[in-house]
């Protein structure tokens, strides 16, 4: 019973565009994270490589800003990365 509600509450959520934007963009913040976890560096010597503070690094990483195609290239760049949009069909989601 509880899974059909949670199946059925999960099926309603993904009709959202919103929620759908949210659940992108979180995964794009866990992929920077994951990168930027492997790079040894601080938040701060990374905000340093970038001219940023580090706040808007923070906000990055944590998924709390809106981010632009350019942004995600510095950040790449920055961490001596690379990154690629790739769109897919839905229904092999």
């Amino acid at each position: 019973m509880l899974t059909d509600q949670l199946n059925e509450l999960w099926s309603e959520s993904l009709g959202d565009e919103d929620f759908r934007f949210e659940l992108k963009a979180q995964q794009v913040a866990v992929d920077l994270a994951e990168v930027f976890a492997r790079t040894n560096l601080t938040q701060q010597e990374l905000a340093d490589r970038l001219g940023w503070k580090k706040s808007r690094v923070s906000k990055v990483l944590h998924g709390a800003t809106n981010l632009t195609l350019k942004t995600l290239f510095q950040m790449s760049e920055a961490m001596d990365s690379d990154f690629q949009v790739v769109f897919g069909d839905k229904s092999h989601q």
